[in-house]
């Protein structure tokens, strides 16, 4: 179909999180050097940062593929021929094994899952789990048009595999090969699913050092240098045994 804006504005999350790394870089080079700095972002930027696998061209290898590509699509959309023709002349930054096998989803008999097997240990263990075989694990395919005709011939050989089974059942298969795959849900299901509200409803414990202290709050005053209070503190448990003796480990749960 036609492309579809996303309900979400990643673009403007993206470009305030640019902008918060811009302000924490301005302020250590500040504390550093004593210069100040002014920040600028742009949505266009942080857009085109969050497609930046789809934005990579090395000019001697895939300009004229692109050069290509481009004449091809405007053939195409000067005979008013459909979107899905013209997306489909898109030069494809993964490799045909990823695209057609290992890096996708896939339909399963009452879902959809997830699978990302980007090393060659997790795709020979992936084609273990399914019950199939991949030639070119044994013996490489060094021609590309050779090996995209390889995998798309393994496509559907893998995608009715995976149809057979449930995603509860794929999933404990892929569980017991130690493979990253997973279910895949809808927006609305994340908001009462357990592995998404776990981080909100366990305790986190962490090892830290309780020290007495009878200093009161004073007003904060130009950045130190890095380390200074660390130093301070070690001189000071050096020479005095009794705070060394009051500094003991304690759990805090948060």
């Amino acid at each position: 179909g036609l492309p579809a804006s996303g309900d979400a504005p990643v673009a403007d999350y993206m470009c305030a999180m640019t902008l918060a790394f811009g302000v924490a870089s301005a302020l250590l080079r500040r504390e550093r050097t004593g210069r100040g700095g002014q920040v600028d972002v742009a949505l266009m930027m942080a857009a085109l940062v969050l497609q930046n696998n789809s934005m990579v061209r090395v000019e001697s290898v895939d300009g004229p593929t692109h050069a290509a590509a481009r004449a091809k699509l405007a053939e195409l959309r000067a005979a008013g021929r459909s979107f899905e023709e013209q997306v489909a002349l898109t030069p494809q930054v993964r490799t045909p094994g990823m695209v057609n096998v290992y890096f996708r989803t896939y339909a399963t008999k009452d879902g959809v899952l997830g699978l990302a097997c980007v090393s060659p240990g997790l795709q020979r263990a992936f084609m273990k789990a399914v019950g199939l075989g991949d030639e070119a694990h044994e013996k490489a395919i060094a021609d590309r048009e050779a090996l995209a005709r390889h995998y798309g011939a393994l496509r559907p050989r893998v995608e009715a595999v995976l149809a057979g089974r449930t995603t509860d059942e794929w999933r404990k298969i892929f569980d017991a090969h130690g493979l990253p795959a997973s279910d895949v849900r809808l927006a609305f299901e994340l908001l009462d699913d357990a592995q998404a509200l776990a981080p909100t409803r366990r305790s986190v414990r962490c090892a830290c050092w309780r020290r007495r202290s009878r200093s009161t709050a004073r007003a904060s005053g130009p950045a130190r240098p890095r380390g200074h209070s660390a130093r301070r503190r070690a001189r000071s448990w050096s020479s005095s045994g009794s705070r060394r003796r009051r500094s003991r480990p304690c759990w805090r749960t948060a």
